[in-house]
């Protein structure tokens, strides 16, 4: 491993997508430094959704190679670059609807298998604590995209994948 591996915590090399004759990606880097906050701007259709499926599992690439960490995660599946520390929050609405917003952070706490978190502590970080019965369908689409974040911040990854992060934000 080189030096610039050990500082960066996620590092994609190459990366190309295709689909039939259509390049999506054409040979994409990227790295992402500790603490570092790093945004992906283009126009729509330039693949950056695309990117993000890619360094987070949900796609393979045609060609190049994903590192978290210094540990090649090109073949891994979404879940097990999550136990590895990538957290993502995707584009489209993710939130269990039938769930309260408690319910909704401990499951993604299980599924991630991080410790313990005080909900309403959590909760109250992204001004949902007085909201922990609410069922998600309920909640204003700002609410349900806040819970989303916090959701994938209740694993305390190493590195968060935001697409579109304030799609349906609120202040």
């Amino acid at each position: 491993m080189d030096r610039r591996e050990r500082e960066d915590v996620l590092v994609a090399e190459a990366l190309r997508v295709t689909v039939g004759s259509v390049e999506l990606l054409g040979g994409v880097d990227v790295s992402v430094s500790r603490g570092r906050v790093v945004g992906v701007l283009g126009p729509n259709g330039a693949g950056k959704s695309t990117l993000f499926r890619i360094l987070v599992g949900e796609i393979s690439p045609a060609s190049g190679r994903v590192r978290l960490d210094g540990h090649d995660v090109t073949t891994w599946p979404l879940h097990r670059r999550a136990r590895a520390g990538l957290g993502y929050v995707p584009q489209t609405p993710s939130v269990l609807l039938d769930l309260t917003v408690h319910d909704n952070i401990v499951a993604f706490e299980r599924a991630a298998r991080a410790a313990q978190v005080n909900v309403r502590e959590r909760a109250d970080t992204v001004d949902l604590a007085d909201r922990l019965e609410t069922r998600a369908r309920d909640l204003s689409g700002g609410e349900r995209r806040r819970l989303e974040l916090l959701r994938a911040l209740v694993a305390d990854p190493a590195v968060l994948v935001c697409d579109e992060p304030f799609a349906a934000g609120d202040p």
